[in-house]
């Protein structure tokens, strides 16, 4: 588990175009039983549910959404607090994280917008996955133009307008050019780039000098989520509105 170089591709896939033409990040619930996916056409968080959990082959659309356009036209990430009480936006056209509250847990149709937000603009302005510590005290934003991983502390946990920047960066462009999304092993020792150049998700380990880097090729990688088996789920690219699963062998 979570060492993706040994990921193999399950033949298990979910198109989405129904909902949006133009789909940018994914996330699930951690039990597998939901996915979410933004939709940059139609600027719009769509919810499905997967039976048996985690096999994306299964995702069946809610019909439950939340169109997030009065806050941002190109969303580019979805990120869940642990409880599904939190839903955070990355906004590509505003470089700003945008936070929203769900009455009702994990149901996307009953999200608010919070009114607090965090423009990150001042470490890069063309920002695609962001990431939170599974306690909310860390926020983690991948910036496309410079190609580099941003650290952000939050005083009070999972309030983003709280976030101030750590000074604390890692680039990945020695590994890739165009890299899209990011994610980290929940206990912090491990964190995975989602490359657009090379069509690669790329794999380094924390906390090291010179972090160490394998890769497993795939078919034009949008964006990246794995679920605490270890799983991977990537979108975008070549075949965008297609949701791709791989298995990762145990280790």
């Amino acid at each position: 588990a979570w060492d993706v170089s040994t990921a193999d591709y399950d033949t298990k896939f979910k198109d989405v175009s129904d909902q949006d033409t133009n789909p940018y990040g994914v996330s699930f619930k951690p039990d597998g039983t939901k996915m979410y996916m933004v939709g940059y056409t139609n600027d719009t968080v769509y919810q499905y549910s997967l039976s048996p959990a985690w096999d994306v082959s299964t995702a069946d659309y809610d019909t439950k959404f939340k169109d997030v356009g009065d806050q941002e036209t190109n969303p580019r990430g979805v990120f869940f607090k642990p409880d599904g009480t939190k839903m955070y936006i990355m906004g590509g056209a505003t470089a700003t994280v945008y936070q929203y509250s769900l009455s009702t847990a994990w149901d996307v149709s009953t999200a608010d917008y919070d009114t607090k937000l965090k423009d990150v603009g001042g470490q890069d302005t063309n920002t695609y996955g962001v990431f939170f510590k599974p306690d909310g005290t860390k926020m983690y934003i991948m910036g496309n133009t410079n190609d580099t991983v941003y650290q952000y502390s939050l005083s009070t946990a999972w309030d983003v307008s709280t976030a101030d920047y750590d000074t604390k960066l890692k680039y990945v462009g020695t590994q890739d050019l165009t890299p899209t999304d990011v994610f980290f092993k929940p206990d912090g020792t491990k964190m995975y780039i989602v490359g657009n150049y090379y069509d690669t998700v790329h794999q380094y380990s924390l906390p090291v000098v010179a972090a160490t880097v394998t890769t497993v090729a795939a078919d034009n990688i949008g964006q990246t989520k794995a679920n605490p088996k270890g799983n991977v789920t990537n979108t975008g690219g070549e075949n965008p509105t297609r949701y791709i699963d791989y298995d990762i062998d145990s280790g």
